[in-house]
């Protein structure tokens, strides 16, 4: 069953669209000021630091509940049912981005917000235009087919 919010947008956080979870948190941190992370630039680094010390694992947890509903425990689960590889062309991660290999994507569908699956970072872009625009699929094949054809 996947969780969406009162509005009807997809689940982002707490049963909560993006917009929703962010208002709910701005009325439980009323003397937050997002302007200080412009004015003290070296302790919001410092304090970064600090946190990727203590819990290096912390912050990807994090950051998987909040965008796509699941724990590092159930990104790990998932690369190890796809031993490592993409879900769609099942081949490794080729990406490399500041001198390491970037990890698997994880795919959601972005209307639903189900994860689907673990893919390349290739794969993950190539399946975009998919999502996002009805008909994108075929209309690909046949510009395709058609430019094929012409060079034959």
């Amino acid at each position: 069953m996947v969780k969406s919010c009162v509005c009807g947008k997809p689940h982002y956080a707490k049963g909560l669209c993006k917009n929703h979870y962010r208002q709910e948190w701005v009325k439980k941190n009323p003397g937050y000021d997002k302007r200080k992370r412009k004015r003290y630039p070296e302790y919001h680094k410092a304090s970064y630091a600090r946190r990727k010390q203590r819990d290096p694992n912390g912050i990807i947890n994090d950051a998987l509940k909040t965008n796509y509903g699941i724990t590092l425990q159930q990104y790990n689960e998932m690369w190890d049912k796809q031993g490592g590889f993409c879900a769609l062309h099942k081949g490794p991660e080729t990406a490399i981005r500041l001198g390491k290999l970037t990890a698997l994507a994880v795919d959601h569908d972005p209307k639903t917000g189900r994860v689907r699956g673990l893919l390349c970072s290739k794969c993950n872009q190539a399946l975009r235009p998919i999502d996002e625009y009805p008909g994108w699929l075929e209309a690909a094949k046949e510009y395709v087919n058609v430019e094929l054809n012409a060079q034959i």
